[in-house]
């Protein structure tokens, strides 16, 4: 059992000044606005952070303890598993087990809401001590600042960060496998392994106490006092919440053979689905969000770093020539100038990571600030020509899948006024991966335990270049469906030469 241990925002030491304990954090469960602790009025305190009145005002609470989140007891992580010889040359092996993350997002959720009232946020100054403005100096560079003062209320669109359901917890992942394993010979293994996991309490990120979508309405701001909100008296805000889920699921197979008379290799292959609700980045944020803020499983679909089929393989061959070798001459001067030769390669292929289809905007109407909406799907990507579903859309000529159109743009379409796009997310693939790296060693002994070394490798030998992703916002129709970079670490062919003393 491991406690996850959620630490309070900062210590004593940090009161009275910017970022310190004395800030705040929504509760978007409730709708209370909760300050952490306490600070004095700003007519004590002069500045930021600094409470605008001796009267709390409406929906803002005090945490108990001072304390926002709050850890669990009951991050119970079990974990066990088996191997079973069937015989000499089989084995059957599985195991379970449970993984909680107890170190990086309890870092970033506790400095999610650093800054927010009644504190103004991190202050920052530019042009400072130019002609003609008055001197800033080291000691007190925002004496100047005289605005720094807190809102009456938390409840504007300026005082306030990203901020965190006080009920999150741990995410934690349950993960399982079984396998079999079969001995060829006496050098090579043969593997058949399912792998899965299911992950909970995972982060689901960007806007909440969003409005319903509306039709009616000419933008978010024009609606009124009646925007759907589950808490009208309070913008839309980040708000990261424990509320996601995802799975993996694969089947993995290799096979290997031990490096043994001049000759060593590995084939490994996987395919597997990578499901997830909405975000793919980093506490998703930075790979998209939930459409639907309120109903993020209605954003499940292929995670944006789902990669569906793997397949390596590397080998090592020593060439058979030479003194000692298969193939010998038994005159020594021709078994050194045709022997000591060995090749390796590596050859790596996957397919092309998945794309979400999107629509710059607000174009639901929900006072969502983020890149939210997917597009509306009309018509089969992948056909060429005109699309019955959208008729006043003209598509390129020519084949899809090429770097002017890797998918018919005419296929989709922006949202219609108050809307939600239907089409599905991530359901479009980026072009595989394929690479070939290659070496040849050649050994040139020179006496008993002497050698010289010479190394040749290349990298990416076929120059196979690999695509990057589509432009993919279907509200930017000049560059949409098209492709306009390598895919990211792709590089032209490299060639690199070495020489070294063995000794």
């Amino acid at each position: 059992m491991k406690r996850g241990v959620i630490p309070a925002y900062g210590t004593d030491a940090s009161i009275g000044l910017q970022g310190s304990i004395e800030t705040g954090d929504f509760d978007f469960n409730t709708g209370n606005y909760i300050v952490q602790k306490l600070p004095p009025l700003c007519s004590v305190r002069g500045a930021a952070p600094c409470m605008p009145s001796a009267t709390l005002p409406a929906h803002v609470v005090v945490a108990a303890g001072s304390k926002i989140l709050h850890g669990s007891k009951l991050n119970i992580s079990p974990r066990f598993g088996f191997a079973y010889r069937v015989n000499a040359k089989m084995s059957v092996r599985g195991g379970f087990g449970m993984a909680y993350d107890n170190w990086a997002a309890i870092i970033q959720m506790t400095q999610n809401y650093q800054g927010s009232w009644p504190d103004t946020g991190t202050l920052a100054i530019t042009g400072t001590n130019l002609p003609g403005t008055p001197y800033t100096s080291a000691q007190n560079p925002f004496a100047d600042n005289a605005s720094n003062l807190p809102a009456a209320t938390p409840f504007g669109s300026s005082n306030v960060n990203y901020v965190v359901d006080p009920l999150w917890e741990n995410p934690y992942s349950e993960q399982y496998n079984l396998g079999i394993e079969q001995q060829f010979g006496d050098k090579t293994i043969f593997s058949l392994n399912y792998v899965g996991s299911a992950s909970h309490h995972m982060d689901v990120g960007g806007y909440y106490n969003t409005g319903t979508p509306c039709t009616s309405c000419v933008s978010f701001a024009s609606r009124g006092t009646n925007t759907g909100q589950p808490f009208p008296y309070t913008v839309p805000n980040k708000w990261d919440r424990s509320t996601g889920n995802a799975s993996y699921n694969a089947l993995q197979a290799s096979l290997v053979r031990r490096f043994n008379t001049g000759l060593g290799y590995t084939i490994a292959y996987t395919w597997s689905k990578t499901l997830d609700e909405g975000g793919d980045g980093f506490f998703g944020v930075e790979g998209g969000v939930p459409e639907d803020p309120y109903n993020p499983k209605g954003s499940r679909g292929p995670a944006g770093f789902s990669i569906p089929q793997i397949l390596t393989a590397n080998a090592i061959y020593e060439l058979p020539f030479g003194t000692g070798k298969q193939f010998s001459t038994g005159n020594r001067f021709v078994d050194y100038a045709v022997g000591h030769w060995q090749l390796n390669g590596i050859l790596s292929g996957r397919s092309g990571q998945y794309i979400n289809v999107t629509a710059a905007g607000d174009i639901a109407n929900t006072g969502n600030g983020g890149a939210y909406e997917r597009a509306d799907l009309v018509g089969n990507p992948f056909q060429s020509g005109p699309i019955a579903g959208n008729p006043l859309c003209t598509p390129p000529t020519g084949p899809t899948r090429t770097i002017q159109q890797w998918f018919n743009p005419c296929a989709f379409a922006t949202p219609k006024n108050g809307t939600l796009g239907n089409a599905p997310r991530n359901f479009i693939q980026a072009m595989p991966y394929w690479g070939l790296d290659t070496s040849v060693h050649r050994l040139f002994p020179i006496k008993e335990g002497v050698a010289l070394k010479i190394d040749v490798e290349a990298f990416n030998v076929l120059n196979h270049p690999v695509l990057g992703s589509p432009a993919s916002t279907v509200t930017s129709q000049a560059s949409f469906g098209q492709i306009s970079t390598l895919a990211f670490g792709n590089a032209q062919r490299i060639l690199q030469f070495a020489g070294k003393t063995q000794f």
